[in-house]
Formats: C-alpha cells, sequence, structure tokens
C-alpha cells in the first residue's frame, strides 16, 4: 500500500493531475494501512486539493494521534487552516513548523510564511512592520 501511496502521489500533480484516481488509490492504500504515515499525508494533500476537508478533519484526528510532532501532521494542519482561512491557528502553528523543522529566522520560508498568514488575513500594516522588524534590508532600496 506504501506503493499505491507513492502512485497516488505523483499522478495528482501531473501536468492536469489526476486527482480522481489519485484519491482512489489513497484511499485504498489508508484501507490497508490507516496507521501508515506517508499513506496519512498523501490521502490528506489529494483530499484538500479536491476540497474534501471532512477527509482531511478525520486523517488530522489520526495523525494528532500518533504523529503530533511531526512535520507531516504540522504541515498538513497549517494549509488545512489555510484552506479554512482561520490565520490566528495558522500563527500559532508557524512556531510549532519552526521548531519541528529546526529553522531559523533567517530562512526565508520563516518571512514567506508570516507574509502569506498577514496578507490573507488582511493585515497589511503588521505585515509591513514584521518585514520592517525583522527584514530591513528586504525594504532597503539599495
Amino acid at each position: 500500500s506504501a506503493g499505491l501511496s507513492l502512485k497516488a502521489f505523483f499522478i495528482k500533480d501531473q501536468p492536469y493531475g489526476k486527482l480522481d484516481e489519485s484519491f482512489i488509490l489513497g484511499y485504498q492504500a489508508y484501507l490497508k494501512e490507516p496507521g501508515n504515515l506517508e499513506v496519512l499525508t498523501t490521502l490528506a494533500y489529494v483530499s484538500l486539493d479536491l476540497g474534501f476537508l471532512f477527509i482531511v478533519d478525520k486523517i488530522e484526528e489520526d495523525m494528532k494521534k500518533h504523529f503530533p510532532d511531526n512535520i507531516a501532521y504540522l504541515s498538513i494542519r497549517y494549509d488545512h487552516m489555510f484552506h479554512l482561512e482561520d490565520y490566528e491557528a495558522m500563527l500559532k502553528l508557524q512556531n510549532k513548523l519552526e521548531e519541528a523543522t529546526m529553522s531559523s529566522s533567517s530562512d526565508p520560508q520563516h518571512l514567506l510564511r508570516y507574509l502569506e498568514i498577514y496578507i490573507n488575513a488582511g493585515k497589511l500594516n503588521l505585515a509591513k512592520e514584521f518585514v520592517e522588524l525583522n527584514y530591513p534590508e528586504v525594504l532597503d532600496p539599495n
């Protein structure tokens, strides 16, 4: 079933991705190995792509039980909160993601994630303040 999961992962992103086939393969893999992190991750991302948030809810429950601090769980949770437009939850998850990936504030992803949250939340002033405080060189025209 890890093979099914891998195939599901690859066909979802092909040009003109085959999300329907990917979901079916991912779900078949899930039925065979419901506790497999790779299978859960693939099915969660395909479900997010299809807008099947009720399935993502179930997968998140399983992942939280078995893999609470895993980067895959935290990333799926972050993406799910993005789909739900829950930017406060995304801010809280950002710190956990940084701990899990051991990333520093100098990592470009750090800046991009915070900007993604603030801009999508319509908090442009907070986005600007964040850049001014943490990345002033970005605003320097020289």
